[in-house]
């Protein structure tokens, strides 16, 4: 097993959360302008929560699917924390492994939906695998 540097993630983690901190799309006034798609997110998101790398694969190739990690785990964190609370009841402790498997989960189930805006799949990802719990 390889390990992947702690310090690697967590920066890619925050680059992650400040690109997303600046906004999925761009309303132009006749269309959205879309910086990443649910098939992006399913490429980026691929590899995550595997322990090793593909058998064969290159050192530049390993180097991408770290990256891809790092960005993975930051686009999700940073999403999951913009999701409006009223939509959704997220369990208390919500772990960062919770997430990334129910929004990868929800790409392999939903193909058909991969050329929407992935910040729209992961909020749907959410809200259908914790949905608002009736008072």
């Amino acid at each position: 097993m390889r390990n992947i540097t702690r310090e690697f993630l967590i920066g890619s983690a925050v680059i992650s959360v400040i690109l997303i901190a600046r906004g999925q799309g761009q309303f132009t006034g006749e269309k959205l302008i879309i910086f990443e798609d649910g098939q992006a997110l399913d490429e980026r998101c691929r590899h995550q929560g595997e322990d090793s790398f593909p058998a064969g694969s290159s050192p530049q190739e390993n180097l991408k699917i770290m990256g891809n990690n790092g960005y993975c785990i930051g686009y999700l964190i940073g999403v999951t924390e913009g999701v409006d609370v009223k939509l959704w009841s997220a369990p208390i402790p919500l772990k960062q492994p919770q997430v990334v498997a129910v929004v990868s989960k929800y790409l392999d189930d939903h193909p058909e939906k991969w050329d929407q805006p992935a910040s729209a799949l992961v909020r749907s990802a959410l809200v259908e695998a914790f949905p608002k719990k009736k008072e």
